[in-house]
C-alpha cells in the first residue's frame, strides 16, 4: 500500500482537475491511502468519493501566499509519512515541499510550456528548481522538448478517457457542429464563429452548438449578432451530461490557440464524432490525430478558411464522415482509464523505488 498525496490548487470543473481526481480514485480503489490536498475550494467543483480524504489548505485563493502553501503541505507530508507527492500546475510549491524529507515528488506539465511557463520568474525557477523534481509527467512529445533538464527523469503519458465516453449510442443530427471549452482567448471560438459563417453559406441548415462559460462570452454574443448568425450560433452554457451532446453531435471541433492533451477532443474521438482540430502546441492534436487520415483534419492555427473548408468537406461526404468517426474511436481505444492509469501506477511504483 502506498501513501499518496495529490495536489492541485483547486477541483474545478476543468481537464487537469478532472484527471487528478481520476487518478487519485484509481489509487484509492486499488488500497492505496489518498489525500487530496488543494489551496481553496472553488465554488464549483467535482465531486470528491468517499474513500479519500480531502484537505484545503486555505479559506480562499487570496489568503494563501506561496510561502505559506509550501510550509502547510510540508506539514501534511511529514504528518502523513507519505510515500509520494503528485503534483499538477502548483509545481514549484510541490518540489519546495518535499525537500529533504522522504517523500517523493512527481510533477506534471499539463499545458502549452511556452505560454504556461514563459514568464522570467518562471524561467528561473525551470533551470534551478525542476531539476530537483523526482519525476515529471509530460502529456506530449513537444513539451518535453522544452524541458531538456527533465528528459531522463520523465515519462510521457497521454490523458485518460472515461469509459462511458466509448458506449455512448450516437445519434447525430446532421448538420449540427459541437464545441466544448471554456470561453477564453485560448480556446479562439472567434475563430470558429468565423469559419462558420463561411460554412453557414453553403449549408443554411447547419447549427453551430458551443458549450463551456467564461469571461469572453459577452464578446463571442456581440460577434454573433454583428455577423447575423443568431439563428444558428448558439453559446449553450455549461453542459452537465456532455455525453447527451456528444451523442447528437455529426462533427465535433476545436479551435484552440495552445492545449497540452485536450479532453474535449479526446472525449469526441471516444465517442466516435468525426472531428477537425487546430494543430496547436503543445502538439496533442497531432499525437492524437497521428494517421494519414486523420491528420488530414489538423488546421493551422487561427485559420478559418482552413477550418470551414474541412467542415464543408465532412458535411459533403457522409461516408467520409462516418469512416472519420470510426477510426477516431478506434484510435482512442489506447486511452482508455484503466490503461493509462497503470502506466501511472508502474511510474509512481518505479519513483518511489528508487529511493
Amino acid at each position: 500500500m502506498k501513501k499518496i498525496i495529490y495536489y492541485i490548487p483547486a477541483l474545478s470543473k476543468g481537464g487537469a482537475e478532472r484527471v487528478m481526481l481520476d487518478l487519485a480514485r484509481k489509487s484509492a480503489d486499488k488500497g492505496d491511502k489518498v489525500l487530496l490536498v488543494t489551496v481553496f475550494k472553488a465554488e464549483i467543483e467535482y465531486d470528491v468519493p468517499d474513500n479519500i480524504q480531502r484537505v484545503v489548505l486555505g479559506e480562499s485563493k487570496e489568503i494563501l501566499k506561496g510561502k505559506e502553501c509550501v510550509k502547510r503541505l510540508r506539514n501534511i507530508c511529514i504528518k502523513e509519512n507519505a510515500d509520494l507527492l503528485v503534483a499538477f500546475l502548483n509545481i514549484y510549491h510541490a518540489i519546495l515541499a518535499t525537500a529533504f524529507i522522504k517523500t517523493k515528488c512527481i510533477i506534471s506539465i499539463r499545458n502549452n510550456p511556452t505560454t504556461t511557463y514563459c514568464s522570467t520568474y518562471a524561467k528561473l525557477m525551470n533551470r534551478w528548481l525542476l531539476p530537483f523534481a523526482d519525476g515529471c509527467v509530460f502529456q506530449t512529445k513537444d513539451a518535453r522538448e522544452s524541458f531538456p533538464a527533465l528528459k531522463k527523469k520523465s515519462v510521457i503519458i497521454a490523458n485518460p478517457i472515461k469509459d462511458s465516453f466509448f458506449g455512448i449510442e450516437r445519434k447525430p443530427i446532421e448538420g449540427v457542429l459541437v464545441s466544448c471549452g471554456r470561453l477564453i482567448k485560448q480556446k479562439n471560438q472567434e475563430m470558429m464563429i468565423r469559419a462558420f459563417e463561411q460554412v453557414h453559406r453553403s449549408y443554411p441548415t447547419a447549427s453551430l452548438h458551443i458549450y463551456g462559460d467564461g469571461e469572453l462570452k459577452d464578446y463571442l454574443e456581440q460577434l454573433i449578432n454583428q455577423k447575423k448568425l443568431t439563428s444558428c450560433v448558439f453559446l449553450e452554457g455549461i453542459s452537465n451530461d456532455v455525453e447527451n451532446v456528444l451523442s447528437k453531435a455529426d462533427i465535433f471541433l476545436l479551435s484552440s490557440d495552445f492545449e497540452g492533451m485536450p479532453n474535449a477532443l479526446m472525449e469526441a474521438m471516444a465517442a466516435g464524432v468525426p472531428s477537425i482540430s487546430t494543430d496547436c502546441p503543445c502538439g496533442g492534436p497531432k499525437e492524437l490525430l497521428n494517421d494519414e487520415m486523420l491528420s488530414n483534419y489538423l488546421v493551422k492555427v487561427n485559420d478559418d478558411n482552413a477550418l470551414a473548408q474541412k467542415i464543408i468537406i465532412l458535411l459533403k461526404d457522409r461516408a467520409c464522415l462516418n469512416e472519420t468517426g470510426r477510426r477516431l474511436k478506434q484510435v482512442a481505444q489506447q486511452y482508455r482509464s484503466d490503461s493509462i492509469f497503470e502506466i501511472w501506477n508502474s511510474y509512481f511504483d518505479k519513483i518511489i523505488g528508487d529511493s
